[in-house]
């Protein structure tokens, strides 16, 4: 303990820093460094931020192309509608024209079809007409107007003179039951005209204006229309009006004479036939366009 002084520490050399060696010498700090540095920084944002300034520009360039096409694509497909709506336009157009064209040629074989059965009705009655006038009354002097004049007759002028005056008394027989069958007849019209007075418009409607009835006589004339008419309608498939005519065609075969009627009517700018069954007083059927059926009546 000689060797050391008075109050000296062994341990303080433990945590005394040592003395700096006189050999090594810390580096000079150059004070432009810190500048360099913040210009490469300030350099490497200026070139991210125009990279990212680039980008967004091409992404707008993008954007705009693709709005672009979608504008394009939307112009396209407008074009494309109108386009089809004309192509429709003219389509509807086109069928309109035809169905109107079949229509009106319709229309016109039915005209066709109705001034046949017209001439072809015509024709019956007047052959009907000729068949039904009673012969001229024969010119030759009677059995008994010869007798009175003296002559003897023969045999032969006797026989003659005899169905001469047969044959005159015939025709006057059938001259007067005609007579009687026409008097019948207007005695029916009258008594259909009397018993269906309202029954048209009792049944359809008193706006329906109804004319005087016509009794159907002549029954195979009737009949023989009648079934034309029906043929007609079912080829031309008017079903209503083709199921009223065989109602007709049924009653004309079915109901005896003076039972069965037709009274013309008109319901404001409609013709209407009105088939009436005077023994029970009900209609049988309603024909439209009452004029074209008025033959045989």
């Amino acid at each position: 303990m000689s060797g050391r002084s008075k109050g000296f520490d062994p341990l303080s050399n433990l945590f005394d820093a040592p003395a700096p060696s006189p050999s090594v010498q810390p580096e000079p700090v150059d004070p432009a460094e810190p500048a360099i540095v913040d210009k490469v920084a300030l350099a490497k944002k200026l070139a991210a931020e125009a990279q990212a300034k680039a980008a967004s520009q091409v992404d707008k360039v993008a954007l705009a192309k693709r709005l672009a096409a979608e504008a394009k694509a939307r112009a396209e497909a407008e074009q494309a509608a109108k386009v089809d709506k004309v192509a429709l336009a003219k389509k509807l157009a086109a069928e309109a024209q035809a169905k109107a064209n079949a229509k009106a040629q319709q229309a016109a074989g039915d005209a066709n079809k109705a001034a046949l059965a017209k001439a072809l009705a015509k024709a019956a009655m007047e052959k009907n007409k000729l068949a039904s006038a009673p012969p001229p009354a024969p010119k030759k002097r009677s059995l008994a107007e010869r007798t009175k004049t003296g002559k003897r007759m023969s045999a032969l002028d006797a026989a003659r003179a005899a169905a001469a005056d047969e044959a005159a008394r015939k025709t006057a027989r059938a001259v007067e039951k005609k007579q009687a069958v026409a008097e019948k007849q207007q005695q029916a019209v009258r008594k259909a005209t009397a018993s269906s007075g309202g029954l048209v418009q009792k049944v359809l409607g008193e706006r329906v204006v109804s004319q005087p009835a016509r009794v159907a006589a002549q029954r195979e004339l009737l009949k023989a229309l009648w079934k034309a008419h029906v043929a007609r309608h079912v080829e031309d498939q008017n079903w209503a009006v083709a199921g009223a005519c065989s109602a007709v065609v049924d009653a004309l075969g079915r109901l005896g004479d003076g039972q069965l009627a037709a009274i013309p009517a008109t319901a404001g700018d409609a013709d209407l036939l009105v088939w009436v069954d005077l023994s029970r007083a009900a209609v049988l059927a309603v024909v439209p366009d009452g004029r074209a059926y008025l033959a045989g009546l």
